[in-house]
């Protein structure tokens, strides 16, 4: 009886163990499926926000080059139709025309030819194919038998000849288009197709600027090259194997996918309009299928199969002029956000059995940073009207940069928040803006929108520019070689240009003040910032300031190394030539490195300004500097202005006639814009992004007041806060 309690007990022990056994193993087991299951949930989780994030991404970002495309063609034909209702643009006057829209066709590569055309059938084109230029004219009412032609190239004898063709432009798509607008400032897109005159593919954006019963009325056409597109699209790196294209209604390609075949210029165009499924990319092809399937409707994760392979794809319309031009498709395979996914599980799994609650403690954690983060993050977020401001992009004396999205056009945009409380001046900041949103220069940053915070602060909203300012390249790679200053110096002096057609003075033309970047698809495009919204107008005591009406005053503003001598000495009487003053200030120091004066004090600065002669640039650094172009500089920072060029066309004409103009070539500009990219992946350059002004140096911008140097005082000069 007692062997039979012992095996009775021994028996209750073992039991006991192995359900102890047992209990522990469903513990481990289970504790290591709700890990498993949390984190392959929380896996796809990850990978459906990276994949939709990715997809809205680079939608955004192709819109917003698109944008970049489109907009300048908008805003030219905007400032024909105004010269139209001027009575300024005559088919018949060539050389008149000639001379208006060659400039404006110069400054914009994705335009080869513009139209200008009237209700009785007398039509003037100008084309540009290569070097070359050309223009038609055809009488009125000749129906298209009566023509005049004439070709030029780099400054060669003209070719002339007359031509009897069956052409009547009153029939042609754009005309028709501009016909039928129902107001005069809509702007028609047509169909895209193949161009007779260069085979290109492009299309045709048409307005006009009066009634059809009206003689005076004119029509008016920009040819538009879509190829500009593609070279975008095939260079954007989405994933290692996804793509972006751009599309037309019927699947033909405006903006081509990365692929090696479409690297070079010539095969873009070839392949530009071709119907996507005749590319030879199963991805595509499959993908938009599928895309029609569902009945062809915006899209942002739309999930496909290609070979047993999973892809997702988000489709996007493009609207211009209150029409779908365009789509934007972005492909992507799954496995491209898988990778980082696999490798996690496989580590989990190895050390789940000795790290189970290591992993609860770390994932709670994690979770609860996260959590805080996002609440930081919100926190952080400030609205200003229809803007929400993204991060800070850098700071002056008067004011405060971000980048910023607009609630609906979904484009990134700079917006300065202008940091005084004078009521005068944000009254005259209010003013300028106005004035300066009126620029429709493509090389003169645009001006979107502008008000007041709650708390009263008085901001505007700007567009914004991924580059570097001509300061930091200096600084960085050193002086510029003298056929690319030309090229920079030119496209600041179209921008100028206009601003003083219109009586704006920019009064704060500095190397800072300039920004190089891709615009368009085009390298090293110049954009000047800070158009007459932060120097104020200086003229006598009282009255109004021209069409501004700014309020008068006895101070002046200015950066000491770029300041001309009358505006050191008498700056009521500054005019445009001030501004040449200071871009050949600006143009002495990207040559050489170097300013043209230095001082330990700003006074000792200005004094330098208005008596020293400048130490010739050839002789400062170790940059070579032609005479040429040596001569032109000079002659800018001519002490009395009557020595200087007289306007910034005539400074354009001098630059380009040096014997450096042409030598810094678009290839140029497009490798080191490679180069650029590759060494800095990832970092964004903004609208006057860098550090806040230092008080303390004479190279910073400052306030001068006339009253107090008329007493004979130095306590007038102080730097700007």
């Amino acid at each position: 009886m007692q062997l039979d309690d012992t095996n009775v007990t021994l028996i209750q022990r073992r039991q006991a163990q192995r359900r102890l056994r047992l209990g522990l193993v469903l513990l481990v087991v289970t504790t290591g499926v709700l890990i498993l299951t949390v984190l392959f949930i929380g896996s796809a989780r990850r990978v459906e926000n990276l994949r939709d994030s990715l997809l809205v991404s680079t939608t955004e970002r192709t819109e917003v080059e698109l944008a970049r495309f489109f907009e300048p063609v908008r805003a030219g034909l905007g400032a024909a139709r105004r010269w139209a209702e001027q009575g300024l643009l005559d088919p018949a006057d060539a050389d008149g025309l000639t001379a208006r829209f060659q400039p404006m066709l110069e400054s914009w590569p994705q335009v080869t030819s513009m139209m200008v055309a009237d209700p009785n059938g007398a039509e003037f084109m100008l084309l540009r194919l290569g070097d070359a230029w050309t223009t038609r004219v055809v009488a009125a009412d000749s129906g298209g038998r009566d023509s005049a032609w004439r070709r030029w190239a780099n400054g060669a004898t003209p070719e002339t000849w007359s031509e009897d063709i069956d052409y009547d432009p009153r029939a042609r798509p754009w005309y028709l288009g501009a016909s039928g607008l129902t107001t005069n400032d809509d702007v028609h897109w047509t169909e895209p197709y193949t161009f007779f005159t260069t085979n290109d593919p492009g299309l045709t954006a048409a307005t006009r600027s009066g009634p059809l019963s009206d003689e005076a009325t004119r029509l008016l056409a920009f040819d538009v090259l879509l190829t500009s597109i593609s070279a975008f699209t095939v260079g954007l790196d989405v994933t290692p194997n996804g793509f972006v294209v751009v599309l037309t209604d019927d699947d033909r390609v405006l903006g081509l996918p990365r692929d090696e075949r479409f690297r070079s210029g010539e095969a873009r165009t070839a392949a530009v309009l071709s119907p996507a499924q005749e590319l030879g990319l199963p991805v595509l092809a499959r993908g938009l299928e599928e895309w029609h399937r569902l009945g062809g409707e915006p899209t942002s994760a739309m999930p496909f199969d290609v070979g047993g392979e999973a892809h997702w794809a988000g489709m996007q319309p493009v609207d211009v002029s209150g029409r779908r031009l365009a789509w934007i498709g972005v492909f992507v395979p799954e496995a491209d956000f898988l990778g980082g996914v696999r490798t996690e599980h496989v580590l989990v799994l190895a050390i789940l059995a000795v790290a189970l609650m290591l992993g609860i403690v770390l994932a709670t954690i994690h979770s609860r940073k996260v959590r805080e983060e996002v609440k930081q993050a919100v926190a952080r977020a400030r609205r200003l009207g229809q803007y929400t401001l993204v991060r800070k992009l850098g700071a002056g004396g008067m004011g405060t940069v971000y980048l910023a999205r607009h609630s609906m056009l979904r484009r990134p945009t700079a917006v300065k928040l202008i940091s005084t409380d004078d009521p005068a001046a944000v009254g005259r900041f209010e003013r300028e803006v106005q004035a300066t949103a009126s620029l429709a220069h493509p090389h003169t940053i645009a001006i979107y929108d502008y008000g007041r915070t709650p708390d009263g602060t008085f901001y505007y909203a700007m567009e914004y520019l991924a580059g570097v300012d001509l300061a930091q390249l200096v600084r960085r790679d050193g002086p510029m070689p003298a056929g690319r200053l030309i090229a920079v110096l030119v496209q600041v002096c179209e921008s100028l240009a206009e601003a003083h057609d219109r009586g704006l003075i920019h009064r704060d033309i500095k190397p800072a003040n300039v920004m190089l970047c891709r615009y368009g698809g085009t390298p090293d495009f110049a954009k000047v910032l800070d158009f007459g919204l932060v120097k104020e107008s200086v003229v006598a005591e009282g009255g109004n300031d021209g069409d501004l009406g700014l309020t008068r005053t006895t101070e002046i503003k200015g950066t000491p190394y770029y300041l001309s001598p009358e505006a050191i000495e008498a700056p009521l009487s500054v005019d445009a030539r001030s501004d040449i003053y200071s871009l050949g200030a600006s143009a002495y120091f990207l040559v050489t490195g170097e300013p043209v004066f230095e001082g330990k004090s700003a006074m000792l600065l200005l004094s330098r300004h208005v008596s020293e002669p400048p130490v010739p640039p050839s002789q400062r650094g170790e940059n070579p500097v032609p005479a040429d172009l040596e001569r032109v500089i000079l002659d800018c920072l001519a002490k009395s202005p009557d020595d200087r060029p007289q306007t910034v066309r005539a400074l354009r004409s001098r630059l380009l006639a040096c014997a450096a103009a042409g030598s810094w070539t678009e290839d140029d500009a497009d490798g080191w814009w490679r180069r650029e990219e590759s060494e800095h992946t990832g970092a964004e350059a903004g609208v006057e992004a860098g550090a806040p002004i230092d008080s303390g140096d004479p190279a910073a911008t400052l306030t001068v007041d006339l009253g107090s140097r008329a007493a004979g005082s130095d306590a007038g000069l102080r730097p700007r806060s």
